[in-house]
């Protein structure tokens, strides 16, 4: 009985900004924030727990470099009625690397094969842009350097999506992970010394390790993941949702209690907002402690399937979910602190180094399992975890 045409205009299973704006799904407007990143001459890295958008992020700024605001082939702008139309003055558009380290690569590469696969990226891309690379290169790192010497100055674009996928997935396996980290490490020294080559670095992943494996190439990278003005890109916020999902709201109202929409009343929306909050918000990433959002996948998927008896959760890309385990059991068993929150000083929050001293309640809130509690103080952070499809 309710509206069975909302459901159509869910972004449930498509994460491509171009294909979400193609179909006349539902986007919610974040290219003001994502605005931000692209006229950073600084390469940026956002950290957020999967289940947030991230890619979403990315396919944006790939056809934001890639053909700008303007309309083209016999179509207006994907970027039509947004934001960042009345704002973006760039004209130019770039040659866009993008590498999708969770979706174009398996978690059961060893490095050898991740390697092979990064050249093979950046063989395609350079063929595409017209780059003739040596063919006595031997590993990513010379592919790399040589394709960026072969470009113009400012005229390439860097995207990175998930870029720690492998150092996340072997959490539990040191070898791996530090071999793992090293072609990273190999991959940051020449972006380095490359910088003049891109108008825009842009990294997104889980974590925000500072292993010096990584960071001792890699500290031109400006970690944006706890700034506040960045603490609604990723995610929804409870304006949001009404804003744009008014009508699925409506729906799922309807479909769960047999009613016409006319019977929804805005009583029963703000009740059903109460309740979603309390199953899928609660998270924020912002140090200040101003924003609050929702993890969006969670929400779209429980906005598809009426039912407010289903509860699911859509976190973390680790294929090895026995370390979160390992790891909840010991804070659980191990911690002192009063019930709901869990303390960590500012360097282990904010410097998260190596996997050997990796602090587990840090790791959780990196995955998503604990979120801030409150404005941190002098001496640290406080931690809490965020909803009740995380505490169940």
């Amino acid at each position: 009985m309710g509206f069975v045409n909302s459901e159509n205009r869910l972004t449930t299973k498509v994460r491509d900004f171009v294909s979400i704006r193609a179909n006349n799904l539902i986007y919610v407007d974040k290219t003001s924030y994502i605005q931000k990143i692209a006229e950073s001459r600084a390469p940026v890295l956002l950290a957020r727990p999967d289940g947030f958008g991230k890619t979403t992020i990315v396919s944006t700024l790939e056809e934001l470099f890639k053909h700008g605001i303007k309309p083209y082939d016999d179509h207006d702008s994907f970027f039509k009625g947004l934001d960042i139309e009345k704002t973006w003055n760039d004209t130019g558009t770039y040659h866009v690397l993008r590498l999708d380290f969770s979706d174009d690569f398996s978690p059961s590469y060893d490095p050898n094969t991740l390697e092979t696969v990064l050249i093979n990226k950046i063989k395609k891309s350079a063929l595409e842009f017209g780059i003739k690379l040596k063919d006595s290169n031997l590993d990513v790192s010379d592919y790399l350097r040589d394709f960026c010497e072969k470009s113009k100055d400012n005229s390439l674009v860097l995207l990175i999506d998930d870029y720690d996928f492998y150092l996340v997935n072997n959490l539990d396996n040191s070898d791996l992970f530090n071999k793992f980290a090293k072609i990273l490490g190999a991959i940051f020294c020449i972006l380095k010394n490359q910088l003049s080559k891109f108008r825009c670095i842009f990294l997104t992943g889980i974590t925000r390790f500072k292993d010096g494996t990584i960071y001792s190439t890699g500290n031109i990278i400006a970690d944006k993941s706890l700034n506040a003005e960045y603490g609604a890109i990723a995610g929804f916020t409870t304006d949001e949702i009404k804003e744009h999902f008014h009508d699925n709201l409506i729906d799922a109202i309807a479909n769960s209690y047999n009613l016409i929409p006319s019977d929804v009343t805005d009583e029963k929306i703000d009740s059903l907002l109460d309740e979603l909050t309390k199953w899928y918000g609660g998270y924020c990433f912002d140090s200040s402690f101003k924003t609050k959002v929702f993890s969006s996948n969670s929400l779209i998927e429980f906005l598809a399937d009426f039912d407010l008896k289903t509860r699911k959760i859509c976190l973390s890309n680790i294929t090895n979910l026995e370390v979160v385990k390992n790891s909840i059991q010991s804070i659980l068993k191990n911690s002192k602190e009063s019930v709901g929150e869990y303390f960590v000083n500012s360097n282990s929050f904010e410097n998260p180094y190596a996997l050997d001293d990796l602090d587990e309640k840090v790791m959780l809130y990196q995955l998503g399992y604990l979120t801030l509690a409150r404005e941190p103080n002098f001496l640290g952070y406080f931690l809490k975890i965020p909803n009740f499809c995380i505490s169940n």
